[in-house]
């Protein structure tokens, strides 16, 4: 005879204030040359934690994420028929690196990209340092939800909770994010940037949902 069984499940959402800035910059560059590209590339590089270092930040603290070259093809036509035409290189250089969450800090991240005079795709993220904390939290109270609505549904129904038989979890997490780009740097025409203090960061959800399954039997009517 199979076990009499129920199943629920809950969410624990929680919100967080964020408390750290991560910044993510892509260095691109496209050259008919091997040895030029490379060049370019470095140079771009350095000016850029030149910059970041005339600014208070140590260049140790920037972090390569992604590094690629690939080659460069085009379709063209040819006698006729379209064909991949070899061109050169594509160079991918992505680096990031975490802050403590602090306006200040933030205004001079922008402010050295911009006077470092480089053309770089860049985006800041609000995040949390120790997110499983935050996440362990969740799970608690998910798992508080789903046995409160358990035993409801078990008095509901007169039955008694028995012991778990299985439980499972996965998450939904949602972040605030500032995302910048080329035309951004462009616009500011290597001025000094400010930033309006009025800006806030989201609050960050976190939500663990649970499923929990426990073993029932019937209450006993006498």
């Amino acid at each position: 005879m199979l076990d009499k069984i129920i199943s629920v499940s809950a969410t624990g959402p929680i919100s967080c204030k964020p408390d750290q800035i991560e910044l993510n910059i892509i260095i691109l560059e496209q050259k008919e040359n091997y040895d030029e590209l490379i060049s370019q590339a470095n140079l771009r590089y350095n000016n850029l934690i030149n910059s970041f270092n005339k600014h208070g930040f140590n260049k140790n603290v920037f972090k390569t994420s992604f590094y690629n070259v690939s080659p460069w093809f085009t379709s063209e036509q040819i006698d006729g028929d379209w064909k991949e035409v070899f061109k050169g290189y594509n160079l991918n250089h992505s680096l990031k690196a975490s802050f403590k969450l602090d306006n200040s800090i933030l205004v001079h991240l922008i402010d050295a990209i911009i006077q470092s005079k480089t053309n770089v795709d860049f985006n800041i993220n609000f995040a949390l340092k120790n997110q499983e904390k935050h996440k362990n939290k969740s799970i608690k109270l998910a798992c508080k939800r789903a046995k409160e609505k358990a035993e409801s549904l078990a008095k509901t129904m007169n039955v008694k909770l028995k012991e778990i038989q299985s439980i499972s979890y996965n998450n939904l997490e949602q972040s605030f994010n500032l995302t910048s780009n080329l035309a951004m740097s462009k616009a500011f025409d290597g001025a000094g940037f400010t930033l309006n203090e009025s800006i806030i960061p989201d609050e960050i959800i976190i939500s663990e949902s649970v499923n929990i399954t426990w073993k029932i039997e019937e209450m006993d009517s006498h």
